[in-house]
């Protein structure tokens, strides 16, 4: 899901929804603070990314957790700013959970045109 460039703001009303019915949320660095807080307190967050360049071992930790979660049930939502070094993964994580037969939804932000 992304999650644009400012505040909550530019989240869609899907956005909205969806993450107020998470189980867990994974979300980059980049993400406004002000977008997170839609989330429930009951739901998990956690802050997902690369820690010292290592990029390719927390991108398999974030699939893990995210197949992991979605095997046992949960909703699980990866919340990414506009970023380009963010929205990079997002090919490999779709096929990620295309290999893992995961359903998922991607939801995109409002634009800045129409902000």
């Amino acid at each position: 899901m992304n999650a644009g460039r400012g505040p909550a703001g530019s989240l869609t009303g899907r956005a909205v929804e969806l993450l107020k019915r998470a189980d867990l949320v994974l979300h980059d660095s980049q993400v406004a603070p002000e977008a997170l807080d839609v989330i429930p307190a009951s739901t998990a967050v956690h802050q997902a990314g690369a820690p010292n360049g290592q990029k390719d071992a927390a991108q398999e930790a974030i699939n893990k957790k995210m197949i992991e979660a979605a095997r046992h049930g949960q909703t699980v939502i990866f919340l990414k700013s506009e970023a380009a070094s963010v929205l990079d993964n997002v090919q490999a994580e779709i096929e990620t959970l295309r290999e893992a037969h995961i359903e998922f939804e991607i939801v995109p932000a409002v634009s800045a045109a129409r902000a």
